[in-house]
This record gives C-alpha cells, structure tokens and sequence, in this order.
C-alpha cells in the first residue's frame, strides 16, 4: 500500500527560502548575534516531508544542540518549523561564526545522517560562512562522489535515484539506533 505525501512546487521551494533567509536577517539584527545556524535537509525533489525526514531532522537538531552545550555555548533563539516544504531551525548564538561553522562541520562530516544535513552559518553581517573558509573540501554527490552542486546544476541524476539514496541513508541510520524493522526498499516515504 502506497502512502501519499504532499507534493511541493518549485516556486513554493524558492518563497521557503526567502521567508528563512527573512528570518536569519531578523534573528541577527533583533538579537544582536555573532551569527546564526540555519538547518535544513537535502533531499532532493518535490517531497520534502514524511516520516524519515521529521526523524532524521530531529535527529540533526539534537546533535546540533548537543555539539553546542559540549562547548558551552548557549543557544539565545531558537525558531523551528516544519512545513510541507521541509523542516527547518534557525538558532541564534553569541560566538564566533568561523569557530560555529568548524562544529557544524564536523557535524555534517562525522555523524551518519551528516551527508543529508544542510548547516549553515551565517555571520553577523549576513553572510554565509563557506567550508572552504575552514579547508573542508565541497560537499559530495549521494550517487557518484563529484562535486554534489555540479551535478545538481548538470541534472546528472534523476531526482527519485537521489531519494532513494537518502531514504536508505535514513533507513539505516534510524534502524541502527532504534532497533526499528526496515521497511521495503521500495517504500522509503516518497512515493507520490
């Protein structure tokens, strides 16, 4: 049995962009911070919301609040939401942008879900803070490993072969650690 999951367009993608980018600019100026993280998921194609993606975000937040109070910086705002085009948060913080962004780093580089997160830093005059600045080389491709934005602006792959591989990479992780049987390949929460 199919399970139906909102469709979202790409206009409705772009409008969830600018509200978020609206909402790092707001945080930044009202709170009067060194900067502001800013996550989200990269999952590729019109779903942006079901089961494994709610799991796996929450999943990130903790790790990021975790990562966080490991170094004894608070956090002054958080703002979370989920919506039909993804689940994002937005924390506000008073340290250093460039010390921020190597701990969201390790994030995405060591933890098992790290390849689906998407942690943006950005700084108190709004910008955001490259992994280059810090020596990290560009993120990977899901499927074969080239620079993940070249094969995104080539359309190299199929956006349902990049949702497989992100289910499967959030199958496994949540199985590992919740002791969850695994669903079917087939259905990983995507369907339409």
């Amino acid at each position: 049995m199919s399970t139906h999951y909102t469709k979202v367009l790409p206009q409705e993608i772009l409008s969830s962009r600018e509200r978020r980018a609206e909402r790092q600019m707001n945080m930044l100026t009202c709170d009067k911070v060194s900067c502001v993280i800013s996550f989200t998921l990269n999952i590729a194609g019109p779903v942006k919301l079901n089961p494994l993606i709610r799991e796996s975000f929450a999943e990130g937040t903790l790790e990021i609040e975790g990562k966080l109070k490991q170094n004894g910086i608070k956090v002054l705002r958080k703002e979370q939401r989920v919506e039909k085009t993804g689940c994002e948060a937005l924390f506000s913080v008073a340290y250093d942008a460039i010390g921020i962004k190597r701990m969201m780093v390790e994030i995405e580089e060591e933890h098992p879900l790290g390849r689906l997160f998407d942690i943006d830093v950005i700084s108190k005059e709004g910008y955001p803070v490259s992994r280059a600045v810090l020596g990290f080389p560009k993120r990977r491709c899901l499927v074969c490993d080239r620079i993940a934005h070249e094969c995104a602006r080539a359309g190299r792959h199929h956006y349902e072969l990049l949702q497989r591989k992100a289910g499967c990479i959030m199958q496994e992780y949540l199985h590992s650690r919740c002791g969850t049987p695994k669903k079917s390949k087939q259905h990983i929460g995507f369907e339409g």
